[in-house]
């Protein structure tokens, strides 16, 4: 889950995506409900699944007895139009961002930048994937 290696967040704006590239809250709709956000930032992996009614899911080992896919928190699209955020929720910390595409026009499969609204960090070269599933990693 994002929140074990992302520690507290505070209200910072580091950067924010190039112009024409943050994904409004339309966009947002159509991008993350019943699919799966994969990133990678240094040797930490996140394969989180978007639920329905809200639920995020971390896929881990899939089925596997030793490490299953555990509900981790909630998500929610915050805000309106090109104000939209994505906000992961783990316990009673939230973690906001700003979702800027890397290519393509946006939707499943588009290469990401997620830009924390806190302290969070930037994340690079995430990718979404249809469906709840593995990332693969």
């Amino acid at each position: 889950a994002f929140v074990l290696a992302l520690g507290v967040a505070g209200p910072v704006w580091a950067q924010s995506c190039a112009s024409g590239t943050r994904l409004n809250q339309t966009q947002l709709t159509n991008t993350f409900p019943g699919n799966t956000l994969c990133a990678q930032r240094g040797t930490d992996k996140w394969q989180e699944q978007h639920r329905e009614l809200g639920q995020l899911w971390d896929y881990k080992l899939g089925s596997s007895t030793v490490d299953p896919t555990k509900h981790v928190g909630s998500w929610a699209i915050t805000g309106t139009g090109s104000d939209a955020l994505l906000t992961h929720t783990y316990g009673a910390t939230p973690y906001s961002w700003q979702v800027c595409r890397s290519g393509g026009v946006g939707g499943v499969g588009t290469g990401y930048t997620l830009i924390s609204t806190g302290s969070a960090g930037t994340i690079t070269g995430a990718e979404v994937k249809a469906g709840e599933t593995s990332c693969g990693f």
